[in-house]
Order: C-alpha cells, then structure tokens, then sequence
C-alpha cells in the first residue's frame, strides 16, 4: 500500500519539495524489507552527498549487494564509507563489521580480524565483534594446518570468553559458548566440553517454560481486567454481594500477578537454587569419595570426608526457611537470557496477530453495518421518511468515525514488529544438544579403545610370559634330563664298584678258607 502511494506521489512530486528525500528514503526502505534490491539501490543511489540520509543510503546499499551475494561491489561501498571523513561513527563501526563478514565469507581470517580490530569497543553491538573475532581466529587456526597438534586456539577461546563473561544477554553468547565447547573437545577436555554444551541446550530447552510463564501471566492479567470490570458494574448497580466477590477476586489475582512480577525482576529465587543445588552436588561427590576411601582403606581420606560432610550439612541447615521458600521462584529470565528474548518476540508477535484480527473483524463488521444502514437510508428516501435519513446518516457518521480509530489502531500495529531476535536460536540449541551426545559417544569410544590398548598390552604380555615360561620348562626339562643321566652314570658306577667289590671279598674269603691246601707236607 504504501509503495502504491508512492508511485501515485511521484507524479506531482518534485526534489525540490522539503519531504521529497524523506519520502524517498521510506520508499526505498519498504523495498529493502521486500527484498526488492534492484528497485531499492536505485532510489538509494539519487540521494545527493549533503543529504542527511546519504551515507545511511550508501550503507544500505553495500548492504543490499552483501544480501545480493554480489560481495565484490558490496565491499567497494564499504570501502568507501571507511575512508570518508565525515561518516558517522556508526556507520563507520558497522562498515568495518561488514567488511570482516566479507571476508570471514571468503576465508580471509586474517583480513576479517584486521577489520575487527579497528572497530572501537564502545561499539554498541560489541558483542557481534568479538563472536566473529572468535570464529575467525578459530577457523584461521584449523585451516592453517592438518596437524591437530600444532594448532593454537588460545585467542578464539580468549574472544569467545570475553563474549560470555562480559555480553551475559547477548544471543550470540550461544555460538560463543557452543565454539568453546568444541574447542575444549578437540583438546581433550569433556568435562569444560559437556558442561557448555549443556547450557546451550538447557537455553533452548527452557523456552517452554518461559512460554508457559508469559501465557499464565497473561491469563491472569485477562482475569483481573475482567474481575475489575464486575467490580466497576457491581458498584454502578449498587450490588453489594457481587461487588464484594468480584474484589476478592481481583485482590488474589493481583496477589498472584505480584508474586510472578516478583520471581521476574528478582534474582534472589534463582541464586537460591543455585547455591542450594552448588551445595547438594558437592555433598553427593565426598560421598562418592568417602566410599572410594573406605574400600581402600584410607582412614585419613575417610576423617577428611566426614569433616567436609559435617560442614556442608551445616551451610545446607544454615539457609533459613524463609528464603527456601523464594527458591521457587525462579528467575528464568537472568538464567536463560537468549530464551528470554526469543520467547517474548514470539509472544508479542502472537498477541499483536491477535490484536490485528481483532481490529481486522471489526472493520468488517462496521463495513458491513454501514452497507446495511446506506441501504436503509436508500428506501428510506424513496418513502419520503427524512427524519429516518437523518438519524440513519448519523449512525453512519458515527461508525465511519469508529471505523477510522480502529483503521489508524490496526495501522499501528504494524510499528509492533522489531524483527526476529535470533533466527538462528534453534540451530544452535540442537548443536548443544548434540555436542553433549557427542562428547558422551567420545568418552565411551576413548574408553573403548584404552579398554582395546589394555586388552592387547595384557595380551602381549601373556604372550611374551608364555614364551618365557616355555623357554624356561625347556631348560628345566634338559636340566632334569642331564640330573637322570647323571644319576643313571652314578648308579652304574656304584653298581661297578659294588660288584668289584663283592668278587674282590669273594676272592679273599675263599683263599682265607682253604690256606691248608697250599701247606707243605
């Protein structure tokens, strides 16, 4: 519609007229959110060099070119603003970022963290700087060599931490933390790896809730209207019972819609459970460390156990009732900042298509009422009935006059749209979510293989006792054979000497028994 007012307004339209550019810019704007780029670097280009929307049209149209894929004119355009002395500071900071992405997209890392480096860091949208100063390092260091080993990803992780540790709510904090997760998987750390991975998923996973939280709240805000309404009626009617119910009503609904404001602007719910759980975890890990010492009887580990365990009971006790109770509410809105904003654009975006039906079937009932009444007005004059006519014309006055309220209200609606936050929210949840499984399969599959290396050293070492055991029973087999053979010699020999001597004592014996036959005579 607007782009149809636009063409007639050219027609009368000259440059000279103070609104021209004005009218101009916000034509080529509807056709820049159309996609139509052609059409819309056109307009961009006729704006005059002392125009105020000049260097914000030349921005647009490098822009236009990027979107285009035509990345070569994109980036002369920004190229351009860079060098010129008068660009705003603005304009001059998101210039630079564009060039990075140019050619962070064409593999130039080095290029892309030149650009970045220049852009100065009270930039408003920092955040985005440093998420692609991470990446570009990162993937200048992976495509720098084949060799894991002599890869050094201490600036993407440096980068991806400032992104973390100082833009808590920025919703590139995902991609951050999911590249730092798999940074410190490819080093061989799981457990910093799964623990960033798990709060990339938990911030998708936790969308449902902040849903759930932002529909309860609106029902109940529909409630107490309603509530208030019949409290407004009851008190106009003089209706004392109705009155009275209807303000018990509103005051618990405004209890409960105090309470869920409460558990949304606070952070007490939250730190709460944080530390409650904090505590719980590292009581339940010296258990498992007291058991571990027991069975290998440690009594000195043990004592030291029983001492933490006492002390964490004690801070758990500690926490008094009246602040356990605050634990419930949780605030899921510091906790899951990215889900925050991803699930209020939604909402938002639902309630204002909502609001636009609304006004949309209500515009379509006065329409239809008019016709009824013009028609009636129309037999009206042809009976002669003027009085009729007239009061007929002044309905149709007053819902023409509605009708164009509830116009102006539902144009208005189309102001309501920001844009979508994070496109990618959901992509990257499902990274997390995998990078967990991932690096749950890895430590399986490592401990798999170190299960196979230690199944094949135990092997090698069988073989190799197997062997000498063999070589050993071998020699004990040869040496028992040389002790029989020695035994066999010494037994013949004893036999030898056993018979020479018995012939030897027969010998004697018989000549001592018959000396008498060699007596002379």
């Amino acid at each position: 519609m607007l782009l149809d007012y636009y063409s007639k307004y050219q027609n009368v339209a000259s440059n000279t007229n103070e609104e021209y550019y004005d009218i101009q810019f916000i034509a080529a704007l509807a056709l820049y959110q159309q996609s139509d780029f052609n059409r819309a670097i056109d307009l961009l280009l006729s704006f005059p060099q002392k125009s105020p929307y000049y260097y914000l049209a030349q921005y647009l149209v490098g822009t236009a070119y990027a979107s285009g894929q035509n990345l070569d004119m994109a980036a002369d355009v920004f190229t351009k603003l860079i060098q010129g002395k008068a660009v705003p500071v603005d304009i001059y900071s998101r210039s630079l970022y564009k060039l990075a992405i140019i050619n962070y997209q064409r593999e130039a890392y080095l290029s892309a963290i030149e650009y970045l480096n220049m852009i100065p860091q009270n930039y408003y949208r920092y955040d985005k700087v440093l998420n692609v100063l991470a990446w570009s390092f990162f993937m200048f260091e992976k495509t720098r060599t084949d060799i894991p080993e002599e890869r050094d990803y201490s600036q993407a992780k440096y980068f991806a931490r400032q992104l973390i540790d100082n833009y808590y709510a920025s919703e590139h904090r995902m991609e951050a933390e999911s590249l730092l997760g798999y940074i410190y998987q490819m080093e061989n750390n799981p457990n910093l790896a799964l623990g960033l991975y798990r709060d990339v998923y938990q911030s998708k996973a936790s969308r449902k809730k902040v849903d759930s939280f932002l529909e309860e709240r609106d029902q109940l805000q529909q409630l107490y209207g309603q509530a208030k309404k019949i409290e407004e009626e009851a008190l106009r009617k003089n209706n004392a019972e109705a009155y009275i119910q209807a303000t018990d009503v509103a005051k618990n609904l405004e209890e409960n819609l105090y309470k869920l404001d409460l558990s949304e602007a606070s952070p007490v719910g939250s730190e709460i459970s944080n530390e409650v759980y904090g505590v719980i975890n590292q009581l339940n890990r010296v258990l498992v460390l007291k058991e571990k010492a027991r069975a290998s009887g440690n009594k000195a580990a043990i004592a030291k156990a029983d001492s933490l365990i006492i002390r964490l009971s004690a801070a758990l006790d500690y926490v008094p009732e009246d602040y356990l109770r605050y634990a419930s509410s949780y605030n899921l809105f510091d906790a899951y900042p990215v889900a925050r904003k991803v699930a209020e654009y939604d909402f938002q975006k639902r309630k204002t298509q909502q609001l636009r039906q609304a006004i949309s079937q209500e515009l379509s009932l006065i329409d239809d009422r008019v016709t009824s009444l013009q028609q009636q007005v129309e037999r009206a004059k042809l009976k002669g009935d003027y009085i009729r006519v007239a009061t007929l014309e002044q309905k149709i006055s007053k819902l023409k006059e509605i009708r164009k309220k509830n116009d102006q209200l539902y144009a208005s609606t189309f102001e309501l749209n920001i844009g979508q936050p994070y496109p990618e929210f959901d992509q990257w949840g499902d990274f997390g979510a995998f990078g967990v499984i991932d690096v749950n399969f890895g430590q399986r599959s490592r401990l798999q293989h170190r299960m196979g290396d230690l199944s094949a050293l135990y092997n090698s070492v069988n073989k190799a006792v197997g062997k000498r055991r063999a070589g050993v029973e071998d020699k004990l087999k040869k040496i028992e054979a040389e002790i029989r053979f020695m035994t066999m010699k010494a037994r013949m020999a004893e036999r030898v000497r056993q018979r020479a001597e018995r012939e030897r004592s027969f010998r004697e014996s018989y000549f001592d028994k018959r000396t008498s036959e060699f007596e002379e005579k």
